[in-house]
Formats: structure tokens, sequence, C-alpha cells
């Protein structure tokens, strides 16, 4: 493996903290730490110990973190999917798992945060509407 420098290697672990889930096919993919790594021109461990320091956190808790709050927030603001079928696409497997973990990320149940969501938007187009 080539050696980089640290500058280098941190640019990388940030530009993929960062990017890495702009997209909604970022969110069904696997991003096992070894591929990132090498993407980054470090080994596995350099890699997960860098991408620590710098985000906070592990590879693996990041990406579920932002799997739940950036795509499972979207698809509860924006479509009539079920929790249970919003938690399988964000990866959660199971409903409860998916109410769990977007409550320990978010701070609310998704199902309240759903209903904050609609009634923000009904208010919004209330007040925006002619006469309203």
């Amino acid at each position: 493996m080539s050696t980089i420098d640290s500058t280098t290697a941190l640019s990388a672990v940030r530009a993929w903290s960062g990017h890495a889930f702009a997209s909604s096919p970022s969110f069904a993919r696997n991003w096992p730490t070894d591929t990132l790594g090498r993407a980054a021109g470090l080994s596995r461990s350099s890699f997960a110990a860098r991408f620590k320091s710098v985000v906070g956190e592990t590879v693996h808790s990041h990406l579920t973190h932002c799997r739940i709050r950036r795509r499972s927030q979207a698809l509860l603001r924006s479509s009539r999917l079920s929790l249970a079928e919003i938690g399988r696409a964000v990866r959660c497997g199971s409903e409860s798992a998916f109410k769990y973990r977007f409550k320990r990320f978010v701070g609310v149940p998704p199902g309240e945060f759903r209903r904050a969501q609609r009634s923000s938007t009904i208010h919004q187009a209330r007040t925006e509407a002619p006469g309203g």
C-alpha cells in the first residue's frame, strides 16, 4: 500500500463522511471499512482510527446514524410509506428497531416526527394562501 500524508488521509475521511450519503443509492450500499481504507490509501485499521478521530464515531455508527437521520426524515416528510417500510428502506430490519434508532438519533419517535412535519406543512400552506 502506498504511503500518503496525514492531511491527505484526513481530507479523504472528511470528504467521505460528508459525501457518502448525499444520494439515495448510497444509503442502500454497504461500506466496508477495508474498501474505504483502500480508497483513501490507508489500511482498514488506519482508516477506521482516523475516521473515528475526525467524525467522532465509528464508520458503522456513522452510516447507521446518517441512514436514520437523513433518509428516514426525508421519507417521513414526503411519503406515505409505513414505518415498517421506511425501516426496511434504511436497513433497520424491523419496525421496532427503526423506531428505537430513530428516537435515539433524532430525539422523537418517528410517528411524532411525521405528525409534526405534516402539521407544519399544513400551517405553512394556510399562512401562505391568499386571505390566510
